[in-house]
C-alpha cells in the first residue's frame, strides 16, 4: 500500500489505525459510518441533496453499514459472480474515464466525504477497478436532529417522522 493510497483511504485504510468488526476476522476493511459515527441513525437525519449528481469516485470513502464486504481498496472479500458482470457492463457500455452513466449510487455525506449507502457498493469497486473520475450518485446529507441555541440549551427536536417540535 503507498503512502497515498493510506492517505486516500483515510484512519480505517491506515496500518496505524486498522479497522477490525467482528465481521472480518482481523481483516482491514473499508471504512464504515456506523463505526466512525456510532448509532448516526440517533443524532442525524438523512436530508436529499440532489436526485442525481456526479461525485469524484476517489471521494467515496466508504460504506454506511457494509464496510466489512471490502477492504480498504474496494475490493470485496468474497467476489461474486455478479462483480464480474458489473465490471464488464460498465466495459461494453462505453464509459469513459471521466463519466459513468449507470443509474445513480445512492451515497450519504458527512464531512465532505460520500459513504454508500444500501445500493451502489459493487459499482464503485469497478469504478475503482475502471479508474473512473466520477460515478453519478443520488446524494443525501446527515444534519443533526437535535438543534441547541446559542445558550447551549436544547431549542427543538425534529426526527424523521415529522413529529411535532419539542417546546
Amino acid at each position: 500500500m503507498t503512502e497515498s493510497d493510506k492517505v486516500r483511504l483515510g484512519k480505517a485504510g491506515t496500518f496505524e489505525n486498522d479497522a477490525h468488526c467482528r465481521f472480518c476476522h482481523g481483516r482491514v476493511h473499508l471504512r464504515e459510518l456506523d463505526e466512525e459515527l456510532p448509532h448516526w441513525w440517533l443524532r442525524f437525519r438523512l436530508v436529499k441533496v440532489t436526485d442525481c449528481a456526479r461525485i469524484p469516485v476517489r471521494m467515496i470513502v466508504g460504506s454506511v453499514s457494509n464496510g466489512h464486504e471490502f477492504d480498504p481498496l474496494w475490493t470485496p472479500f468474497v467476489p461474486e459472480e455478479r462483480d464480474a458482470q458489473i465490471l464488464e457492463s460498465m466495459k461494453d457500455l462505453g464509459f469513459d474515464k471521466v463519466e459513468s452513466s449507470s443509474s445513480p449510487i445512492v451515497v450519504s455525506t458527512f464531512n465532505a466525504e460520500y459513504f454508500v449507502e444500501s445500493d451502489g457498493h459493487r459499482r464503485v469497486a469497478a469504478a475503482h477497478k475502471l479508474h473512473l473520475k466520477t460515478i453519478e450518485a443520488e446524494v443525501y446529507e446527515l444534519t443533526p436532529i437535535c438543534e441547541t441555541n446559542d445558550k447551549g440549551m436544547r431549542a427543538r427536536h425534529v426526527n424523521q417522522h415529522k413529529i411535532s417540535p419539542v417546546r
